[in-house]
């Protein structure tokens, strides 16, 4: 063996003394061998295997069976470019063979190292080669193969043991050499190992590439060989005992092997380390500790090899050798009898210089426990392939070194530990719970804890769901998603856990759960619930959902609550309670998920909200909000509510909804409510359809709404001060729709209901428009309406006249709806089918309905049909003074309203006058409508002003409320009349334009509404009673004072006259009725005053007009006017009689002139009468009016 040992480590002979380079490409005699192809980097979504490589090739059933390959073997054989003789070459020339081998290698070193491509003493003609390098490495593996191949011939033929003698001396020393050659894949540059894959495979031309893999060649050939020469030791020792102990003998041996095995191993763990040193932790996850496809293939034939040598010859397994090395990568110290012929080359390091082993070692792990989802022919199958071994105990020996306390393991390092170790527990091994347990053992400790990471995204921070059903989702997602989501350590864990429990019920395995619950229940006694932070709380309800959802909900629920009860919510903060609740209302959502009723686990949300509602503070508020947000998702669950859904409906609704000052609160709660309501009635016509099926669950629903929500919906109905929201008509609508359809369930009748809502004169219009609209659309409802033994047509009807009044949008949706709907009932298409009108298509529809009630009752010439028609129509309007009631008490709120009711009550009353309006009826409405609208008690006080809203309304609506009003005949009803005229004399000032202080009267007049009276009808009648009423209200006098608007109706007057161009009938009319009031104003008023003034001026532009002086007519009235006012006026104020015809002699001297002869006859009348026979004074002022008129007195 000295001598042996000298060979060894001699040098190699030059290269010239071998002409290697004098090689032949051709196969013709050469060695079928295997060899790495590389496909470049490692990567876990791509588990192909190269189909030149080793395994794809048959390498498995090469070394189970050499002779095979032997077989194939062509004599002579090529060896590094020269011939041998196969039966002969490693018996004479193993020396050189192998010399060359190491020639070669040291070739590639040197080029791989000195990035030069040839020593400079090789041949130039092979520089320029450039598959020299995969030349040199396939010389090589082809030597190798050989040697296997001849090894196993020896084996196979009893006549050619007596080789053994010196084969195994010979081998095992030029082998070793061989190795010892190789060194550690450590003590190759870090540019080797760290760039060893390539795509290109062998193709290559880059010396380092096919060194680094000439390295992996080498080592599994080096290995396979020692396994043989082991086997024929142990032949040679069974021929001839007593060479069992002979030194050459001792040379290989099992012990030898498995050194080697390990050896092996630990360069493939320092490969996998320099490769974890170089990238981000957070990597890991997605790349794998193989630098490149061949590496992983090597560690899979180890995995192969090991494996068959472990159930064939009785070896140590794969996982044994393994877990040698990795516990020298955790910390601990390798046994001291493992060396490699106490060559301190080869010898395995004491230590590792990994600077995260528990990482790397379950990043090894998991990646080697994919391998066994190949089968031995190189297919990847997953764990469906028989090859799957669990390796526990060394997966606990790193869990527990990372959670012992003076590890110090950091959040990043967890996040990464969890997800592989679920990977392992969960997908590739069978269940068992120590790993899970060691992890809780961690946690359980560290539930306050954030698990956050400085300086990281916030997404990857644990997010507390806002409900209870958000929280359920979390748990959820968690568990179903396929890869693991980037979550903080403790969800990871979660999802760990839940993902275990259900790998171990999928197999049948409860025991696990036992043994677990627990070590997990007895961690939280009341003093650490108690300590528990709102986050740790999060912690203890997400693991306790987790396990619901996973393992025994009932249980775990159970011991949930139980749990929660230690808690009382006194001494809680807000942000614990709101864990708390979302807790209890996650659990009553799987409970329904699954099916199982909730009585029970709802008793403490019970008890929670009704402790709730006797407060008012702002935390209080938004645990409310939060448990609506809880009823909201459970009743969204189940389309049936008997799951005692009920339960959570109760007295607190009320509280709620009247505290609450939040419109989107109370909206969406009401909103929930609707949905009960929904699915109740679905419900409970799914029930009735089945003679069978149990309606108590409903029932006690039903009871409940009805005991805790419609009195609240009927509050809110009349409630005219706030507008309620919307869903309240839509609870409406479903109660009476609930009691129609099942009228068994309710103490309230549909009549009942429908009456209450419909007919109330404090029903929300809003809320009005919308229930009519959902409850008129159903078809048993419409039969109900139409039905004539019931007055329901005439109160829908009244109800949508207020709708439509009390609308200022007309052509919103409810209203449109509505009015197609009024459209249906038989009254109102007996109306539009004789007319041809479509009151959804009009402009305005309740205009139009409005115009046609009127036009139909003109019609009738029955009078029995024409009193029934009266009395409907006066149940259709019999709402519209309360209406008007409502708007004119609060008409500051709204302009437009107030427009909308003047404008639809001056509607009614011009085209229905006859219907509001009974005379013989003192409480009829018209009066009524007057009285709130034109005439209230306060108009009549002077200083009284009128709103701007309202006036602007009176001014668009005044002419319309005078038009029908004097349909009612005024003549003949002094009621009538008397309303007529307080209409003219109250708004002819009021409504008068203003400027500053003063009235300009010029022009004031041009936008009155009383000129509409004018210049919108053409009828006289009108025209007729508005200037008689005009004229006796202010054409007035308290002595010589005139009326204090008089100087207003003069220039109402003028502009009148001016606005109608004079019109002949207009200033005729004029002349008759108020033209005796004008002469007696400019009569009697003093010299100077305004109002005589303007009287004068109205004289002067009626008598200087072009249609005064060409009408004969009208200057006949004039003169017949002024001799009215002789005769009535000379006797007592003679005075003034003749100073206004002064004046008058001035503005139309003709006409004074040509009445002269009758104020002289007047004159003697008056003589006469006093018995004086003359009097100076009469005559005097005519002798001076006939002089202004240039006429001498006879």
């Amino acid at each position: 063996m000295a001598g042996d040992s000298t060979y060894v480590i001699t040098p190699p002979l030059s290269p010239q003394g071998v002409r290697s380079g004098n090689v032949s490409f051709e196969n013709v005699g050469s060695v079928q061998f295997h060899w790495f192809t590389c496909a470049g980097e490692g990567s876990s979504r791509d588990m192909r295997l190269q189909l030149d490589g080793y395994i794809m090739k048959g390498e498995m059933n090469v070394i189970a069976d050499y002779t095979s390959v032997w077989e194939q073997v062509k004599n002579p054989i090529i060896l590094f470019g020269r011939n041998f003789d196969q039966d002969s070459a490693l018996l004479f020339h193993s020396k050189l063979l192998f010399q060359i081998a190491r020639k070669d290698v040291m070739i590639l070193d040197s080029a791989s190292r000195l990035s030069s491509h040839l020593p400079s003493n090789v041949s130039t003609s092979l520089q320029s080669d450039l598959n020299y390098y995969m030349h040199l490495r396939k010389q090589i593996c082809e030597l190798m193969a050989y040697t296997r191949c001849y090894i196993a011939r020896v084996l196979s033929n009893e006549n050619s043991v007596w080789l053994l003698d010196n084969l195994i001396p010979s081998l095992s020393g030029h082998l070793f050499a061989l190795r010892l050659l190789l060194r550690s894949l450590r003590d190759l540059p870090d540019y080797i190992v760290a760039h060893s894959a390539n795509s290109h495979g062998n193709k290559c031309s880059q010396a380092s590439y096919h060194l680094f893999h000439l390295h992996l060649d080498l080592r599994w050939y080096h290995l396979t060989i020692l396994h043989q020469l082991v086997k024929c030791r142990s032949l040679y020792i069974m021929l001839d005992d007593s060479q069992q102990n002979s030194e050459d003998n001792k040379l290989v041996d099992w012990k030898m092997l498995e050194e080697q095995v390990l050896l092996l191993l630990s360069d493939l763990v320092a490969v996998g380390i320099d490769r974890f040193e170089r990238m981000a932790l957070s990597a890991t996850l997605k790349k794998t500790p193989f630098s490149c496809t061949c590496v992983r293939e090597l560690w899979l034939m180890l995995q192969l090899y090991l494996g068959r040598l472990h159930h064939t010859e009785h070896g140590k397994s794969f996982w044994t050798y393994l877990n040698q090395i990795l516990n020298v990568v955790l910390g601990k110290k390798p046994p001291s009898d493992v060396s490699a012929q106490n060559c301190s080359v080869l010898r395995l390091p004491d230590t590792y210089a990994c600077s995260d082993r528990v990482s790397f070692s379950l990043w090894l792990l998991v990646h080697l426990a994919q391998l066994s989802g190949y089968t031995e022919e190189g297919r990847y199958v997953g764990t469906g392939s028989g090859r799957v071994e669990s390796n526990f105990p060394q997966l606990e020996a790193v869990l527990k070194v990372c959670v012992a306390t003076d590890n110090n393991v950091t959040e990043p390092q967890l996040r990464v530990i969890v997800r592989l170790v679920t990977i392992l527990v969960t997908e590739w091994w069978e269940a068992r719970s120590e790993p899970v347990m060691i992890l809780w053992e961690y946690y359980h400790r560290r539930l306050n804890s954030a698990f956050f990471v400085p300086g990281a995204l916030p997404d990857t921070m644990a997010v507390m769901s806002k409900t209870g059903a958000g929280l359920l989702q979390q748990v959820k997602t968690r568990l179903e998603v396929t890869a693991a989501p980037d979550e903080d350590s403790f969800c990871l864990f979660l999802r760990l856990l839940g993902k275990h429990l259900v790998c171990c019920l999928t197999h049948n395995q409860q025991r696990h759960w036992q043994q677990m619950k627990g070590r997990i229940y007895s961690k939280f006694p009341s003093t650490k619930l108690l300590a528990l932070t709102e986050l740790g709380l999060y912690h203890f309800v997400s693991l306790f959902l987790t396990l619901a959802v996973t393992v025994d909900l009932q249980e775990v629920g159970k011991k949930l609550q139980d749990l929660l009860s230690l808690l009382p919510i006194e001494s809680l903060d807000l942000n614990r309670q709101l864990v708390n609740m979302k807790a209890n209302f996650a659990l009553m959502q799987l409970y329904i998920e699954r099916g199982l009723d909730i009585a029970d686990i709802s008793s403490p949300l019970q008890s929670i909200v009704s402790e709730l509602c006797t407060h008012k503070t702002a935390s209080t508020m938004v645990l409310m909000r939060t448990f609506v947000e809880g009823i909201q998702d459970i009743i969204g669950l189940n389309q049936f509510l008997n799951l005692s859904e009920h339960s959570l409906i109760g007295g607190w609704i009320t509280h709620y909804l009247s505290r609450n000052g939040l419109v989107s609160d109370s909206y969406r709660l009401l909103d929930t409510i609707v949905s009960i309501l929904t699915k109740l009635r679905q419900s409970l016509n799914c029930i009735m359809d089945e003679d069978s099926a149990d309606c108590s669950q409903p029932r006690k629903m039903a009871e409940a709404l009805v005991q805790h929500v419609l009195p609240y919906i009927q509050a809110q109905c009349s409630n005219a001060i706030a507008q309620p929201p919307f869903q309240v008509a839509d609870l409406a609508a479903s109660f009476t729709l609930l009691s129609l359809e099942q009228p068994d369930f309710w103490t309230h009748s549909f009549d009942q209901l429908f009456m209450s809502f419909v007919s109330s004169e404090k029903m929300n219009v809003k809320l009005l428009k919308r229930y009519l609209c959902l409850v008129l659309q159903e078809e048993a409802v419409m039969r109900i309406v139409i039905d004539p033994s019931k007055n329901y047509e005439s109160i829908v009807v009244q109800a949508w006249v207020r709708c439509c009044i009390l609308s200022v949008n007309e052509s919103s949706g409810d209203m449109l709806d509505l009015s197609r709907i009024i459209e249906q009932l038989p009254a109102i298409q007996d109306l539009c089918q004789t007319s041809a009108v479509s009151l959804s298509n009009a402009d305005d529809p309740l205009f139009t309905f409005i115009e046609l009630v009127g036009l139909r009752y003109q019609s009738l010439q029955d009078i029995h049909r024409k009193v029934a028609f009266h009395e409907k129509c006066g149940l259709y309007f019999m709402q519209v003074d309360k209406c008007v009631s409502s708007v004119v008490s609060c008409a500051t709120s709204s302009s437009e309203l107030v427009s909308r009711t003047y404008t639809s009550a001056a509607c009614l009353v011009r085209h229905c006058g006859h219907i509001l309006y009974t005379k013989s009826k003192p409480n009829c409405l018209l009066p009524s409508i007057v009285n709130l609208l034109l005439l209230p008690h306060a108009i009549y006080k002077p200083e009284t002003q009128l709103h701007p809203f309202i006036a602007s309304a009176i001014r668009k609506t005044l002419h319309q409320f005078i038009f029908g009003i004097s349909k009612l005949n005024p003549k003949q009803d002094d009621f009538i009349a008397r309303i007529l005229r307080d209409i003219v004399a109250q708004y002819l000032p009021r409504l008068v334009a203003k400027t500053g202080s003063g009235v300009n009267i010029q022009g004031a007049f041009t936008t009155h509404p009383l000129l509409k009276c004018f210049t919108v009808c053409e009828k006289p009648e009108i025209w007729r009673f508005v200037l008689e009423s005009l004229s006796d209200r202010f054409f007035t006098r308290r002595g010589s004072v005139p009326h204090e608007h008089a100087v207003l109706a003069l220039g109402f007057l003028t502009d009148l006259i001016t606005l109608k161009k004079f019109s002949a009938d207009l200033v005729n009319l004029i002349i008759n009725c108020s033209l005796l009031k004008i002469f007696e104003l400019a009569m009697f008023a003093e010299e100077g005053h305004i109002a005589r003034q303007q009287a004068v001026a109205f004289i002067r532009t009626i008598a200087s007009s072009d249609i005064f002086k060409q009408n004969v007519d009208m200057r006949e009235s004039f003169l017949s006017i002024f001799m009215m006012l002789c005769n009535k006026h000379l006797a007592f104020s003679s005075t003034h009689l003749f100073r206004l015809s002064s004046c008058l002699a001035q503005l139309c001297p003709e006409l004074m002139a040509k009445c002269l002869p009758q104020l002289k006859d007047v004159i003697k009348t008056v003589e006469l009468r006093r018995g004086v026979g003359y009097d100076p004074g009469l005559r005097n002022g005519l002798a001076k009016l006939s002089a202004s008129l240039g006429i001498q007195e006879t």
